[in-house]
């Protein structure tokens, strides 16, 4: 009788720390999945992307592990980007699905995708910030480069 009375008492130990152990996992899983599906906070200073002196857009949201300035400096890259492969017409610069977001294109080069964040904080859907993006770029691409071929001085 007294090993069974034991062991009765440790199964009963045992099966104590195992539900403790699932109601912590369960836990932990439920505030991952309440992490990953909350937007992030807002910058408290956004990144800013300019050419030609003029301001093309804000970044208010941070994403992909990176903040807002840092996403702005990788957008001006590729832009400029762009604009070294040659001549960029306005009519080059479009907007399209990418995945579940909307993204800016000069020709087939993805330059920024409008993600629900930070089309929630700009009070609008992802696909019209990217319009409203792709747009400001437009406007500011010929102001930017020159939009005929000039040959090199001889």
């Amino acid at each position: 009788r007294c090993g069974r009375k034991g062991s009765r008492t440790h199964n009963t130990e045992v099966v104590s720390i195992l539900r403790t152990l699932l109601l912590s996992a369960l836990l932990l899983a439920t505030l991952s999945l309440s992490a990953a599906a909350a937007p992030p906070a807002p910058c408290e200073t956004p990144g800013v992307v300019s050419l030609a002196g003029e301001v093309i857009l804000r970044i208010h949201s941070p994403s992909g592990g990176l903040d807002c300035q840092q996403r702005a400096d990788i957008v001006q890259m590729r832009i400029v980007d762009t604009l070294s492969i040659g001549l960029v017409f306005p009519k080059d610069i479009h907007v399209k699905k990418v995945k579940k977001e909307w993204g800016v294109f000069v020709k087939d080069i993805l330059v920024i995708t409008a993600d629900a964040g930070s089309a929630k904080i700009n009070k609008t859907t992802p696909k019209q910030l990217a319009e409203v993006w792709a747009k400001n770029l437009r406007r500011t691409i010929p102001e930017s480069t020159p939009q005929k071929y000039i040959p090199p001085a001889q």
